[in-house]
């Protein structure tokens, strides 16, 4: 009852404090970057099974044998490896992949992802979260 009760106290004070926030993702223009491939990786598509002996004691004291079948499925990737300004990142598309070449440069198109805090309409804060890769302004029709 105590805890209810400092719950009850508490909760409004909580929202008075906090106000009506409202947290929603925004989106940059679209901004554009020098890249240099440093990396192009492949891995081939791939295909394994193993079977292997298992035993053990049941929950009725009784030794039990049987075997194990395992089947991997490892998926074709082609990977870039990017240099920028603000580091490295990884780009898996193979449409891309089979066009750049490892040390070229090329222009990068991106937007950049904000969490934008407003009180009711009044802007509070941004914080960047993430970069989203469109393409590379050299090849327009891979653009996405």
């Amino acid at each position: 009852m105590k805890r209810l009760l400092i719950f009850l106290i508490l909760l409004p004070l909580f929202l008075i404090i906090t106000g009506c926030q409202k947290i929603v993702t925004e989106h940059s223009d679209i901004l554009e970057e020098q890249v240099t491939v440093t990396e192009l990786i492949y891995v081939p598509a791939s295909h394994g099974t193993a079977v292997s002996p298992t035993g053990g004691i049941t929950g009725s004291g009784e030794i039990g044998m049987g075997l194990t079948v395992t089947s991997v499925n490892i998926k074709e990737e082609f990977t870039i490896l990017f240099q920028c300004q603000h580091g490295n990142f990884v780009i898996k598309r193979p449409d891309l992949w089979k066009k750049v070449y490892k040390g070229k440069t090329y222009t990068c198109l991106y937007k950049e992802t904000y969490r934008t805090t407003y009180d009711d309409d009044q802007f509070i804060s941004r914080e960047l979260i993430d970069y989203d890769f469109l393409g590379l302004k050299e090849f327009p029709e891979l653009l996405r």
